[in-house]
């Protein structure tokens, strides 16, 4: 869930440490995102096509990428 204020939270039952909290915001015309535990930062990347839709995030560390799709 990405809040108005550019406040996230994830939740990964399968990793440690989840649900994941940071912040998200437009920089150098990227959509970045920082981890507030770790600082870890990285991208997201919105897709578009065949009647879906897929933010894709990428970023450094193993745990730091993934897809998401509209909740329901």
């Amino acid at each position: 869930m990405i809040r108005e204020d550019g406040t996230y939270e994830s939740s990964v039952p399968a990793l440690k440490g989840s649900p994941f909290m940071g912040t998200v915001a437009i920089q150098d015309g990227k959509f970045r995102w920082t981890e507030n535990k770790t600082g870890t930062k990285g991208d997201f990347v919105l897709h578009e096509g065949n009647g879906k839709r897929v933010l894709i995030r990428t970023g450094q560390g193993v745990d730091s990428t993934g897809e998401y799709e509209p909740a329901k």
